[in-house]
């Protein structure tokens, strides 16, 4: 069976500035996910920023490519509108044949943005740089 590919769109998604009681800041841009599959398995290039987007984004898998096993989440560069939704992945319980661990995606996006400036301290707290700890070290 030859490669196919299948791109869905996420909608624009309005956020909040925090610590502001639901103040929007603005709108995120639509974003283009590509799906693709062959026979047996999957592979999605990037992920939807939210766990709403997530979830709605794994909905439509399972009904756009029933059966087939999603193997990899190829990330495509270290922006987190690229990579946010893949700990929803983990969280739905789903594995990866070559899967790294939150932290380390984590890890080695920051490390591609902010060269020698990432803070690698923050992956033990996991994402929640609200406790205090910096995330970017000269910042």
């Amino acid at each position: 069976m030859p490669l196919r590919a299948n791109v869905y769109v996420v909608p624009p998604t309005p956020w909040e500035l925090p610590n502001t009681g639901g103040r929007q800041g603005g709108i995120w841009s639509p974003t283009s996910l590509t799906l693709i599959h062959g026979e047996k398995e999957a592979l999605l290039v990037d992920t939807p920023i939210t766990i709403p987007q997530t979830e709605k984004f794994i909905e439509w898998l399972e009904k756009t490519v029933p059966g087939k096993r999603l193997t990899t989440i190829y990330i495509t560069h270290g922006h987190s509108d690229h990579w946010l939704g893949y700990s929803t992945w983990l969280q739905q319980c789903y594995t990866f044949s070559n899967s790294k661990s939150f932290s380390q995606l984590l890890q080695a996006k920051m490390e591609e943005l902010y060269p020698n400036r990432f803070n690698p301290a923050i992956l033990k707290w996991g994402c929640n740089a609200a406790l205090g700890l910096p995330m970017f070290a000269g910042f």
